[in-house]
């Protein structure tokens, strides 16, 4: 797997990112335009705040899916105590550093659901379902002690709790690992890696659960957070390849990153537009297969009527298509073609969000995305600013981590 160091001994000066203050100040820019743009359009549109919640929700889990995917991304290499990934890990925990602070934007819909209002959550205003549908009412009076206001508020609070500890945890010992230099550091983060891996695995399927799944409450899948974690992951793969280009040509992981690396974070993308797919197969199959009604509503709102149209774009988009253009190995060590396919997933990643999420504001419509756009300009600058300003001040690269020599020689077979 690995082959004998042409490097010598790494310069910190070479491989820090300064300079990214105007990059912040432009994220701050897009996310106030987009925000404003949002406010003004659902302030004209008819039904336009309850179309605002449901295009912020879909804005902002775009960005939280991505720290899903950074965080997994930095415990599976201390978990499997890769060297290959070691060069590229610090963009990963840049990435995971802004989870907790995107995840916050999703607290003005906590609040309202708390508030009883239910045009988001409907589960949160049970007597609009008494006089609307009397029908489902018993449905969600079953599931009234996990669904409600007040155990959702603190549930919220417990992820953020969880995600911004972990966060935190792994990002200092791998900061002052650069200072320090001590071995001991990664020994002590691979055993914590473990026990943190099965607490993320537990809070990525609850939060899936509460900010998607619930919003048609009747509707269960027991796979429906694996499917989540797979999306996530795979444009989490995605948002790496495109960074980690983007700042070797900047120069500040020039002579680090080589075709091995790209190589192996072409890979995984491939391998987890397969895992998505089978986890997306299997959830669809077992409900069709059972064919029974309160089961299969879910899916005909997304495969009957205006949304199947999407569908058939997941379908080809996110599955056939990709599948194929990144079945090359010629494919996953080019720098163009990583970046095109990674852009590629990136988008669908936004198109899956958007079939999960906005059948449930109208599922007999198909609008212009414009004030789901602006929600995903909006929260975007949010996830950019934590971004960069985590990457401002810090080396790109580990640069005392004892596999970086590791790192360095790696050399796919």
């Amino acid at each position: 797997m690995s082959s004998h160091s042409s490097h010598g001994a790494v310069d910190l000066g070479a491989v820090q990112a300064p300079g990214f203050e105007a990059g912040r100040k432009l994220s701050l820019v897009a996310a106030v335009v987009g925000l404003a743009g949002a406010l003004g359009l659902a302030a004209v549109q008819e039904g336009g705040w309850r179309h605002l919640q449901f295009a912020w929700l879909f804005g902002t889990m775009f960005f939280v899916t991505l720290g899903f995917g950074g965080l997994f991304f930095v415990l599976l290499q201390y978990i499997t105590r890769a060297g290959w990934s070691v060069v590229v890990r610090r963009i990963a925990e840049h990435v995971m550093s802004t989870l907790p602070m995107v995840t916050l934007l999703l607290l003005p819909l906590v609040i309202l659901a708390m508030m009883g209002n239910g045009d988001l959550f409907t589960w949160a205003n049970l007597d609009k379902i008494r006089d609307h549908h009397p029908e489902e009412l018993h449905l969600y009076e079953h599931k009234a002690a996990y669904l409600n206001g007040t155990f959702f508020l603190i549930r919220f609070a417990i992820y953020v709790a969880i995600w911004m500890a972990m966060a935190r945890y792994f990002k200092s010992g791998s900061l002052a690992q650069d200072q320090d230099g001590d071995p001991v550091r990664t020994l002590r983060m691979q055993r914590v890696a473990a026990p943190c891996t099965l607490l993320f695995a537990l809070s990525i399927t609850f939060a899936a659960v509460d900010f998607m799944m619930s919003l048609d409450a009747p509707w269960f899948s027991t796979i429906f957070g694996v499917y989540v974690f797979a999306g996530s992951f795979l444009a989490f793969m995605s948002f790496l390849g495109l960074m980690t280009q983007r700042f070797e040509n900047k120069g500040y992981l020039r002579g680090l990153v080589t075709p091995e690396h790209y190589h192996d974070i072409g890979k995984l993308m491939f391998a987890f537009v397969f895992f998505w797919s089978y986890i997306a197969f299997s959830q669809f199959v077992l409900y069709w297969y059972a064919d029974i009604p309160e089961e299969t509503l879910w899916f005909r709102h997304r495969i009957e009527g205006p949304f199947k149209d999407v569908s058939l774009v997941l379908l080809f988009g996110h599955i056939f298509i990709p599948f194929l253009g990144l079945l090359s190995r010629h494919v996953k060590r080019n720098r163009f073609g990583l970046k095109f396919w990674a852009i590629w997933l990136l988008v669908m990643q936004a198109v899956d969000l958007f079939w999960l999420i906005m059948p449930n504001y109208d599922s007999h419509h198909l609008h212009w995305p414009v004030l789901e756009l602006l929600c995903l300009l909006s929260a975007g600058g949010v996830f950019t600013f934590f971004f960069l300003g985590s990457a401002a001040n810090h080396a790109l690269t580990p640069v005392k981590d004892p596999r970086l020599a590791e790192s360095l020689a790696f050399e796919n077979i």
